[in-house]
C-alpha cells in the first residue's frame, strides 16, 4: 500500500511542499493511504475526521487513529479530491480545522463496467495457455488408454474383480430395439456397486 504521510502543525497547518499528492487512479481500492505522522494531536476525546469534496459532493469520513485508506468510493471519479481534516473534541464541542490539501485520482482508459475493454495480464494468460494445454494433455492420454473397440449399445466396464483391466461389454442382449429393461439395469447397477 502506498503511503502518503502528512505532518500536522500545532497552528492546524501542514508542513507539506505541495499541496497535491497522487492519490492512485480511478476504481482503486485500498491502494493508497493517508497517514498524519505526528500522533500528538490525535488526543483522547478528540475524533477526527476527513472532509472530502468533489465537484458534486462532499462527504466526512471518520479517521482510524492518524490512518485514513483511500476506498473505491472516492476513487469512482477521476479528478481532485479536496481534503480537510477536521477534530471533534466531546468533552467541550471544541473544533479545529486543519488546512486542507488536494488529492489526485487519475483517470483510466477503461469502464469498470466494460470488462471486455481490460487487457488480460500477461502472466495469468500464460498460466491460462499452460492450463488449456495441460487439460488437452490429459484428454489425449484417456482416451489412448482406452481399449480398442466399442460399439453402440456397449459401456465400458471392469473386466475382473483381480486386476485393472477394462472390456466393452453390451448392455442391451436381450433386449428389444436397443432399449433395457428394469431387469437389465438392475444387474447393471448392482454389477457397479458390488
Amino acid at each position: 500500500m502506498k503511503i502518503i504521510e502528512i505532518y500536522l502543525n500545532e497552528n492546524q497547518s501542514h508542513s507539506c511542499k505541495r499541496n497535491i499528492f497522487y492519490a492512485g487512479r480511478k476504481y482503486d481500492n485500498k491502494i493508497t493511504a493517508v497517514k498524519f505522522t505526528n500522533k500528538n494531536l490525535f488526543e483522547i476525546g478528540w475524533d477526527f475526521y476527513l472532509k472530502v469534496e468533489t465537484d458534486d459532493k462532499v462527504q466526512e469520513i471518520p479517521l482510524l487513529q492518524n490512518l485514513f485508506i483511500i476506498g473505491a468510493n472516492l476513487t469512482q471519479n477521476a479528478g481532485i479530491l479536496t481534503c480537510t481534516l477536521i477534530g471533534r473534541n466531546s468533552d467541550d464541542n471544541s473544533t479545529k480545522t486543519f488546512e486542507p490539501f488536494r488529492l489526485k485520482i487519475e483517470d483510466v482508459d477503461y469502464d469498470q463496467n466494460d470488462k471486455e475493454e481490460l487487457p488480460m495480464d500477461p502472466n495469468v494468460k500464460l498460466l491460462y495457455e499452460q492450463l488449456i494445454n495441460l487439460k488437452e494433455d490429459l484428454e489425449n492420454k484417456e482416451l489412448s488408454s482406452l481399449p480398442a473397440g466399442g460399439q453402440y449399445g456397449q459401456v465400458l466396464s471392469k473386466a475382473s474383480d483381480n486386476d485393472y483391466d477394462f472390456e466393452w461389454k453390451n448392455v442391451n442382449s436381450g433386449s428389444k430395439n436397443n432399449v433395457l429393461t428394469d431387469e437389465e439395469l438392475d444387474k447393471i447397477w448392482n454389477e457397479k456397486i458390488n
